[in-house]
Formats: structure tokens, sequence, C-alpha cells
């Protein structure tokens, strides 16, 4: 029988997020000037937690039990970052952005909290435990 060496398949290279089929990303929750919102007494009826999960819709989320004011969410491959940003952005504003996509006087849910610094990146790294 002959042998062939194969020359396609996936690279598995170490130190890597491979997001086939999912898109990994964190999402930071910060006011302005880029304090983080701390997140452990907004995970209530309507918190800031509920609001950005309901305009994400993620696949999977996680918040840690830190004051970082991250949250982990595992997103459809066709979700954007900049474009989460900024509709997570939206949330609670009073008036479109005149500066490059930052909402100032943000007021959402029932602790009035300012989201309008908020950045989401694509995930480098992941952990599951």
């Amino acid at each position: 029988m002959a042998e062939y060496e194969r020359i396609n398949g996936n690279a598995c290279a170490v130190n890597t997020v491979y997001n086939l089929s999912v898109n990994p990303m964190v999402i930071q929750v910060r006011k302005w000037g880029g304090t983080p919102v701390d997140l452990r007494n907004e995970t209530i009826i309507d918190g800031v937690v509920e609001q950005i999960v309901k305009e994400a819709n993620p696949l999977a989320f996680y918040v840690p039990n830190t004051s970082s004011g991250n949250i982990h969410v595992i997103m459809d491959p066709t979700i954007i970052a900049s474009d989460l940003q900024n509709r997570i952005r939206l949330l609670g504003a009073n008036s479109y952005s005149g500066t490059a996509g930052i909402y100032a006087n943000t007021y959402v849910g029932p602790n009035g909290k300012d989201i309008s610094n908020t950045y989401v990146y694509d995930a480098v790294s992941f952990i599951v435990t």
C-alpha cells in the first residue's frame, strides 16, 4: 500500500486561541475615566450584567468574583469586538457620542452605573476549569 504525505490539516500551536466556530471575548466594563465597574453588586435583575448580556446575547458568559469589571463571553463568530463595544456603550446613553464612540453620562440598571468607557477585546487566551 502506498503512503502519502499529509499536506492539509489543522496547525495546532501552543499559546494560541483558535476560534473555529465561536468568538471568545472579554468585556471590560469601565466608567468614564477608565475605572472598572465592580460587577459583584450588578448581578441583580436589570443590573449592568443582565443589560450587557441581553445586548450581547452570548453563547456562554462568566463574571469573575472580583472588582475587575470583566465579563468573559463566548460569542457567535459573526460578532465583531468593536461593534459589540459600541452597542454596549449605547446602553443608557443620553445622546450620540461626539468623541470616538464614548458616550458620556450613561445610566444603566437600578444602581445607575456609568459604563461609557467599556472596551471589548478578542480573547488571546482562555482557561476552563
